[in-house]
């Protein structure tokens, strides 16, 4: 941050050196002490020391540093013009990744100064550069492109949507992009939408994803016509790594359209780059009868999809969409629940052993209950019966006079009626607890064994 006055703080050489020097002299930090080694084989803010620059790289190198590897390159080249040695640390800091090693090395091809191979080599110096381009070397990129956007090299076909690709990739890193990508969002922030989507409009329009999709969402926001959002969205799919919500948004769009081969492209896009939104929509697309082209099964690995059947093909999208999704209740999951509910119902009730013993018990439980239900209701009957018929007679016997009173007394015979019939009540209400019992045990026993069949289908 010293060195180059960046993140807010005052560009300070000498103070950056200081540091540099305290952290590479410690011999710990190899990255620290590469960058110490440039400073002192440039003379950039402390006098130039080759002897000491030239340790340090090399101490770096053992240490591991592929940036140290492809400086020791550079020294040899521009300092020592020693090219084979420089040629040997070029090819070694690109065989251990270095982005800059291989562009070094694709340079040696070109010009033709390769030690053992003196003579050009633009097919080796291309494959170099494209290399270096696809870990982000802007130079190397540049030199792919044209090279893919010619087709002048031998054993390279032309290829300009690919060098359109490279070149695009360079752009969207490129600082003043940056800038104006922040520029509209303090413009959002402080509450300018409308000042906010022209920006990002004009960003939009040189393919960057992020300003699309901004772009959109500020048309939804500030109410503009459909025609507004669909557009930023629509360009957002076409890009090499396109909007998630781009593509899901364009899916719902030709859905409401009933352009179902459009809404199948988007949702199935969106899939392949990994949304759990995409084969959740692409699931209940197959489930409503429509058909997904094998083209597009086949980019989603399911080549052999044809040859089953399509309860298949959905639980292997839902299971991947389960994979995608977080927690543990998600919509995925429930609709690979359901299926698996349905499909060990279908098992279960396709099973003619199994749903006739199931049959078979539900029947006899069905008689068993109305049977008991039965006996208690007439035992009831009996009972109440007998209560009647005691409290006529009761009623019908002629009142008694003082003699009978005396001989046969009345509490004498109260009591007894009232001994004979609470035994009765007493049996009734034992008889109908007991049957209930019976009744609740019966069904849950049959009920379980039900169950474990339907389980057994389940797992």
């Amino acid at each position: 941050m010293l060195l180059w006055g960046s993140n807010g703080v005052e560009k300070d050489i000498r103070a950056a050196v200081m540091w540099y020097a305290r952290s590479a002299l410690q011999m710990v930090d190899p990255s620290a002490m590469y960058d110490y080694a440039i400073l002192l084989l440039k003379g950039t803010g402390v006098k130039k020391n080759r002897t000491l620059g030239l340790e340090l790289l090399k101490k770096a190198a053992d240490m591991g540093s592929v940036e140290a590897l492809n400086g020791l390159g550079w020294y040899y080249s521009n300092i020592v013009k020693d090219g084979r040695k420089a040629f040997r640390y070029f090819e070694l800091a690109a065989q251990n990744g270095s982005r800059d090693g291989l562009f070094n090395v694709g340079v040696y091809h070109l010009n033709g100064d390769n030690p053992d191979k003196p003579d050009s080599n633009e097919t080796a110096a291309f494959h170099y550069f494209l290399d270096a381009a696809q870990l982000g070397h802007v130079d190397g990129a540049v030199q792919s492109a044209l090279f893919l956007s010619t087709g002048s090299i031998k054993g390279v076909p032309r290829d300009p949507d690919k060098a359109v690709l490279l070149l695009k990739q360079v752009s969207e890193t490129n600082g003043h992009l940056g800038f104006m990508v922040k520029d509209a969002l303090q413009t959002y922030q402080r509450g300018s939408w409308d000042e906010a989507l022209v920006k990002y409009a004009m960003l939009a329009e040189t393919g960057l994803g992020v300003a699309q999709h901004n772009a959109a969402h500020l048309c939804e926001l500030l109410d503009h016509s459909s025609a507004c959002q669909w557009r930023y969205h629509n360009y957002s799919t076409y890009n090499h790594i396109p909007q998630e919500a781009g593509l899901l948004r364009m899916g719902d769009y030709y859905s409401e359209l009933a352009d179902m081969v459009k809404a199948i492209d988007m949702y199935s896009t969106a899939a392949v780059h990994g949304s759990a939104e995409g084969l959740f929509n692409l699931v209940m697309l197959i489930e409503e009868g429509y058909e997904v082209p094998d083209i597009i099964l086949d980019q989603m690995g399911l080549s052999d999809a044809h040859n089953v059947s399509r309860s298949a093909v959905v639980a292997n999208l839902l299971s991947r969409c389960r994979a995608f999704e977080e927690g543990d209740v998600t919509p995925c999951s429930l609709v690979l629940w359901r299926m698996e509910l349905l499909r060990a119902w279908r098992d279960f009730t396709h099973s003619s052993v199994q749903l006739t013993l199931a049959c078979g018990i539900f029947a006899t439980l069905t008689v068993f209950v109305f049977a008991v239900l039965l006996r208690t209701l007439l035992a009831c009957y009996h009972a109440q019966y007998l209560s009647t018929s005691q409290s006529s007679e009761r009623h019908n016997e002629p009142e008694p006079s003082g003699d009978e009173i005396s001989d046969s007394p009345l509490e004498t015979r109260t009591e007894n009626q009232q001994q004979s019939y609470q035994p009765t009540a007493a049996h009734n209400h034992l008889s109908v607890q007991k049957t209930s019992d019976l009744i609740v045990t019966v069904t849950g026993v049959c009920a379980c064994v039900i169950f474990i069949m339907f389980i057994s289908h389940l797992l």
